[in-house]
């Protein structure tokens, strides 16, 4: 869709910084030069989104001061002429594969992304921003909390500007971002394959292999894959530029996407710190360098932790929001006489020891590449020590939920995708330079990385139709149901249509599903029982009084779609008959006032 197009504003600022402060980073590759503007204009948003979010700015009052980045980086560009040097970086590094790769992303372009699992509520937040201001509220719980999985988010700030601007629906602009969203991650893995091994050539190859990445992540445009695969290998390319040259440009680098690290997702910043903070002090004895060298990094890399110590501060419940669930993500192993000791479920990650022997091989043959091959080693190998040695899990389970630190694997994902792209790019380099050794090497690449993830990439293809219903069926929602709530009402729905409903219309729901409640909302563990229980076809008509009264719900959703497409359980429109007024029944869809409301 043309709105989404929006999204290429956001460059300017970023491209202007990095033409004045790190012009080198410009030659990257056009891809990696998308990813990097994009990150650094996440971090030089920082101040105005933080004064929007504290002071409660309206959209209308955030989009002037996010117009004046685009025209200032915009200025700067044409009058300080280093725009000229961008596009003559552009057509330098512009090569066979960056055309292949953005062909491969045109599916992304027409088939959009998703509308299911956790897009609605990023689409509630954004559809808050919009409505309400800018702040931390929770848009689907009926109590003034905040909400603390995503705190002060550059994603979310941008999609309200721009959806406002295009006058688009939260939920259909995040659904057709989606190519945007591979764009940066297949960008950000070509800065990191050409940063780390100096290499433009192994930066395109890597760019390749990383499309499989894109196209497997489901929630692409969702914050922990961004974070993850859009601006973690930005930093670790950083870090480990610094480590190895100890140029100041590199540390600013550093700096910059840390910060935009700490307003894309709050636990992959976290986890960042865990994996990168020890690999910097490895690399500081790698390289013989002064020990001293460490602290920079690692003060960098902290930038990003003042809003987890902000979110960290909150009431935090996930432990029994999550128990019932967590014998899914994790595993109890004997360590000697010490007892059982909780570890993250190992079965996904069999392919972790066999990527790493192999890794490992390549480090002790290729002898000029061995300090690169010890990096990427290093940060497998550290995200494997978090997840499956059971007394550093078992400190860091503590403070952290399994599904966030299931999330770390996702960076021995890219070390592993690096390293292979090194790999062909270099029994390429030793060939002949023919079309055919080329464009062999290309298909290589992509067929290799596609196998290996061939299951999610097909389940993108397979669910193109599930995920326009469901974005079909929030049109419907709104259109039916929309006009009769008026401001904020509180409904009660069955788990998937209470997490869809604020998407479209803003309102409170008595309880969404487990998986997405806020951990700040200890009220949350009582009120999700109770809908169960007025929901349940077995509950008498006086006790679903009680609760309506007791809860003050003004209305009650009943979705017929829901129970064939979200496994929910039939309720029946005529169990609350006596207890209010049908305000609207239209494909499915039944909408009932209660008596509590209408007094």
């Amino acid at each position: 869709m043309p709105f989404s197009l929006l999204w290429f504003t956001a460059l300017l600022p970023g491209l202007a910084l990095l033409a004045r402060f790190h012009p080198r980073a410009l030659l990257s590759g056009p891809l990696a030069l998308v990813s990097l503007s994009f990150v650094v204009t996440a971090a030089a948003l920082l101040p105005w989104l933080v004064a929007a979010y504290v002071l409660h700015f309206s959209v209308g009052v955030t989009t002037p001061g996010y117009g004046l980045y685009v025209v200032a980086g915009a200025l700067d560009l044409v009058v300080g002429r280093r725009g000229r040097f961008a596009v003559r970086a552009l057509r330098r590094t512009t090569r066979v594969e960056t055309w292949v790769a953005l062909a491969l992303l045109v599916p992304a372009v027409v088939l959009g992304g998703h509308a299911t699992y956790d897009m609605p509520m990023h689409a509630a937040k954004i559809l808050a921003l919009r409505e309400h201001g800018f702040g931390l509220a929770d848009p689907h719980s009926p109590l003034p909390i905040f909400e603390t999985k995503h705190n002060v988010n550059v994603v979310h700030g941008l999609s309200a500007i721009f959806s406002e601007l295009a006058d688009a629906r939260p939920m259909d602009f995040l659904f057709h971002s989606h190519w945007f969203a591979l764009l940066l991650m297949v960008g950000a893995f070509e800065f990191c394959g050409t940063s780390v091994f100096r290499s433009r050539r192994v930066g395109r190859f890597t760019a390749l292999g990383a499309l499989a990445v894109a196209y497997a992540r489901e929630l692409a445009m969702v914050q922990n894959s961004l974070a993850s695969f859009a601006v973690f290998p930005i930093v670790a390319a950083a870090a480990f530029a610094w480590l190895r040259g100890g140029e100041r440009r590199d540390a600013w680098l550093l700096g910059a996407s840390s910060l935009a690290l700490g307003v894309v997702h709050l636990g992959i910043a976290v986890l960042t710190v865990l994996v990168l903070g020890p690999l910097c002090l490895f690399g500081v004895w790698y390289f013989r360098r002064p020990l001293r060298t460490v602290l920079v990094p690692w003060i960098l890399l902290a930038t990003c932790l003042p809003f987890a110590v902000f979110s960290a501060l909150q009431p935090n419940h996930f432990r029994e929001q999550l128990e019932p669930i967590r014998k899914t993500l994790v595993v109890q192993v004997r360590v000697g006489s010490w007892g059982e000791f909780p570890i993250v479920n190992t079965q996904p990650y069999q392919w972790v020891a066999v990527a790493l022997a192999v890794l490992l091989l390549v480090q002790r043959r290729w002898s000029a590449r061995r300090a690169e091959f010890a990096w990427l080693i290093g940060v497998v190998a550290i995200v494997c020590s978090w997840m499956f040695e059971p007394l550093q899990f078992a400190l860091i389970d503590r403070v952290l939920p399994p599904w966030i630190l299931r999330r770390m694997m996702f960076f021995g994902e890219g070390a592993v995708v690096l390293g292979l792209a090194a790999l062909i790019a270099h029994l390429v380099r030793r060939r002949p330079a023919s079309f055919a050794w080329r464009a062999g090497a290309i298909v290589a690449m992509v067929v290799a990385c596609t196998v290996a993830y061939l299951f999610p990439v097909e389940r993108y293809f397979e669910r193109r139709s599930i995920e326009r219903e469901w974005l079909a069926h929030s049109h419907e929602v709104e259109r039916i149901v929309a006009p009769h709530l008026g401001a904020r009402p509180l409904v009660a729905a069955d788990p998937w249509t209470s997490l869809l409903l604020p998407a479209v219309h803003t309102c409170a729901v008595l309880a969404i599903n487990r998986g997405h409640a806020n951990p700040a909302d200890a009220d949350w563990l009582r009120r999700e029982p109770l809908q169960r229980e007025l929901l349940a076809p077995d509950t008498s008509t006086a006790r679903r009084a009680a609760i309506l009264e007791s809860e003050k719900i003004d209305f009650v959703l009943i979705d017929r779609w829901m129970e064939a497409h979200a496994s929910v359980a039939p309720i029946d429109p005529a169990l609350f008959a006596t207890l209010g007024r049908t305000v609207a029944d239209e494909d499915g869809l039944t909408l009932i006032e209660t008596a509590s409301a209408t007094q």
